[in-house]
């Protein structure tokens, strides 16, 4: 059978349009419920769920031991104001803190016990602008009292690691601390995650 140059080209176009459709198409994204026992877990890293079941943990000691108890004293002017200071990540791997923070920061608040703000944390000031209309504000009022925070939430994330033959496990400490404006504690309390998984045959 002779084939033409014409033929040629759209035998040609075809087979590449076959390649490229079957060696360069997307694999199956699907979407999997936070606390689906299907989410991925890596020994060697912190994955969400671990972020999330430490915050809940914490939550829900601060309410049995501060909340609940009446630990937390309101202030004259109403809910006393919680402010976050340093959070420590002391793991091997790199991640934004407010993956904790964050969600113990909401939680409290909706127990409508406590006041949290944007403007009075240490480092980088979460809200810039509510920061300049507050100095500005206490600047043209001198009856203005400065916004002070009665309460602050510290802590560190340490990583702790082993292994043997065949087996590795890693385990993640969250420490936490609430402390009163003169350094006093409140409360404070540690939660351990702790995860193994077989090491592979090539590196680790």
């Amino acid at each position: 059978m002779k084939l033409t140059t014409q033929t040629l080209c759209v035998l040609t176009t075809s087979l590449a349009t076959v390649f490229l459709s079957s060696g360069c198409s997307s694999p199956k994204t699907t979407y999997v419920d936070n606390d689906s026992s299907r989410l991925i877990a890596n020994v060697d890293e912190i994955n969400i769920q671990d972020f999330s079941r430490a915050a809940d943990e914490m939550v829900q000691s601060i309410i049995e031991n501060c909340i609940s108890t009446g630990e937390l004293t309101p202030t004259s002017s109403g809910k006393p104001v919680l402010a976050i200071s340093r959070i420590v990540n002391n793991t091997s791997t790199q991640f934004d803190t407010d993956l904790l923070v964050k969600r113990i920061r909401t939680a409290l608040m909706r127990t409508g016990a406590v006041q949290t703000t944007t403007t009075l944390n240490l480092g980088e000031t979460e809200d810039p602008l509510a920061k300049e209309a507050m100095l500005l504000e206490e600047a043209l009022n001198e009856d203005t009292a400065p916004l002070m925070h009665n309460y602050s939430l510290s802590g560190k994330i340490i990583e702790l690691t082993t292994r043997t033959d065949n087996l590795r496990q890693s385990t993640y400490e969250f420490q936490l601390t609430l402390s009163d404006r003169r350094g006093l504690v409140i409360w404070e309390d540690v939660k351990s995650i702790t995860k193994q998984g077989k090491k592979p045959s090539v590196g680790f």
